[in-house]
């Protein structure tokens, strides 16, 4: 009865601040509904939550989650109010939301992410909804795509194998990063972030976390992983020209090597693997040169004199004493001809050294 008279009368104070805001563009009174419904939650939960009330306890948190998540539904927002708060609530309300959801039924996953997918699809229909109203707050209809795209990604390991955890973030990214340029300067910074969190996150796991196994070359689950983090990256090169150019063209390729590298581990002979090793190093750094030259960037063609050097020194300080007679004359076959290709080329000017806008 407590319970029930308590969160009734705070339900009662926050539609109250909802119709203010409906009413007049009053964002604080809003904060401050929200920060003061989740002091007085938090101080019952505290002494008086027990499993017994958990269902009463989430028919009321939901409906304190909704009153706040429906508002840019409630009035047109094309007056102005200051971004961060805007966008702020929006998230704040949702893990808030969440993170009571998970205290509550954390030890039953499956239903943990049902309630993840009845998020994000409320999240997206918000954002539909926002779109036909006609509103001009695309930072605001952003938000909840993003928090849709949030939501998928959690209910991903609650339902399906662990290696899809890695690919949920990489996809968050992706889109993350390609809502930002569509948004105004100051509002793609948020979203510049929050994808750039999910994609470090994402190649985070794929270097250090994800374990993968099969037989296969190339067609195999880590490929089409590392592949994917590669093409998110791509895609950042290609929007962006700045330092996050240099950043994502540098990650692109070092997960490109990295991912060839670990493809040529399955080869069973250690002779064999080595020389597999180097030959690639050599070949993706000749490719990257060629790029470089034609492409005009300079960048690119430092990227792979880096790469050539460290090959450079693998061949004379590993593969001389591992490598067997046939293996090593045909390493320094290659690198010596990789060398003298690269020298000649500049020396013939055969391809413009001038750069250009990559």
């Amino acid at each position: 009865i407590y319970e029930t008279a308590l969160f009734t009368y705070v339900a009662l104070l926050d539609l109250a601040a909802v119709v203010l805001l409906v009413l007049h563009p009053w964002l604080r009174a809003l904060a401050v509904a929200f920060v003061g419904t989740l002091v007085l939650y938090v101080g019952w939960a505290a002494d008086h939550y027990t499993d017994a009330v958990m269902t009463r306890t989430i028919g009321f948190t939901t409906l304190f989650f909704l009153l706040f998540a429906i508002v840019p539904l409630l009035r047109r927002w094309d007056f102005d109010l200051p971004s961060q708060g805007v966008l702020v609530l929006p998230f704040a309300n949702a893990v808030v939301y969440f993170g009571q959801l998970t205290r509550m039924i954390g030890d039953t996953p499956d239903r943990l992410a049902w309630y993840a997918i009845a998020l994000a699809a409320l999240f997206l229909v918000i954002a539909g909804a926002m779109k036909i109203l006609g509103v001009k707050r695309d930072d605001v209809a952003a938000a909840q795509l993003a928090l849709a795209l949030g939501f998928i990604t959690v209910a991903i390991p609650l339902r399906l194998n662990e290696r899809w955890i890695t690919i949920g973030w990489l996809a968050e990214s992706a889109a993350l990063l390609g809502i930002a340029p569509r948004l105004s300067r100051a509002r793609a910074r948020v979203f510049q972030i929050l994808g750039t969190i999910a994609l470090a996150g994402g190649i985070f796991r794929l270097l250090f976390i994800d374990s993968f196994s099969s037989q296969n070359v190339l067609l195999n689950w880590r490929a089409l992983t590392y592949a994917m983090a590669i093409a998110v990256l791509a895609t950042v090169a290609h929007r962006y020209r700045d330092a996050l150019w240099q950043i994502a063209v540098t990650a692109g390729n070092a997960l490109a090597v990295i991912g060839l590298t670990l493809e040529a581990n399955r080869v069973h002979a250690d002779i064999a693997r080595n020389f597999t090793r180097s030959a690639i190093w050599m070949a993706y750094g000749a490719a990257l040169m060629i790029t470089g030259f034609r492409r005009h960037v300079a960048f690119l063609r430092w990227l792979a004199l880096l790469l050539i050097g460290i090959t450079i020194a693998k061949v004379f300080l590993f593969d001389i004493n591992a490598l067997e007679r046939i293996y090593r004359i045909v390493s320094f076959i290659g690198l010596g001809v990789l060398l003298l290709a690269i020298s000649f080329a500049y020396q013939k000017k055969w391809i413009s050294m001038e750069d250009g806008t990559p």
